[in-house]
Order: C-alpha cells, then sequence, then structure tokens
C-alpha cells in the first residue's frame, strides 16, 4: 500500500521526535526542499513543534542542511 504524503507527513508530526528515525516510512524522499530543491524525507526536513502538517505539505518547512546553513549566515 502506497502512503500518501499528506499520510506520511501526519504520521511523522504524531511520533515522538527520538523514534522518528526508526520509522523507514519517515525515510521516503517524497518532500522537496524549498531552498535547495532537492528530495527530502520527513527525517530530512527541520521540523519544529510549532509548525503543521500543512507547512510540509505547501513545502514551506526547510531540510536541516539549509535551515544550518540559514543559520550561519544570519549569525
Amino acid at each position: 500500500m502506497k502512503m500518501t504524503r499528506l499520510e506520511i507527513a501526519t504520521i511523522g508530526k504524531n511520533t515522538p521526535r527520538r523514534l522518528r528515525a526508526f520509522n523507514p516510512l519517515l525515510r521516503k524522499k517524497v518532500f522537496d526542499c524549498p531552498e535547495c530543491g532537492k528530495d527530502k524525507a520527513f527525517i530530512d526536513l527541520e521540523i519544529w513543534d510549532k509548525d503543521t502538517v500543512e507547512d510540509i505539505l505547501n513545502g514551506i518547512i526547510l531540510c536541516k542542511e539549509c535551515y544550518e546553513k540559514q543559520t550561519k549566515d544570519n549569525l
């Protein structure tokens, strides 16, 4: 059974952060980073508690690499 991006994002948001790496579903590259444009998995995104499933689906969330680069550039 193929999972949709909505289902993956919802599962990811509802999974405790410390357990996300153990779910193979969250390792599927189905999201795009809005900054670098590369295919990313849920666990590759820099997701905070305030971020919503809609933010993830709408491509608002950066990947961890781009987030770190942007953070360093703003220091």
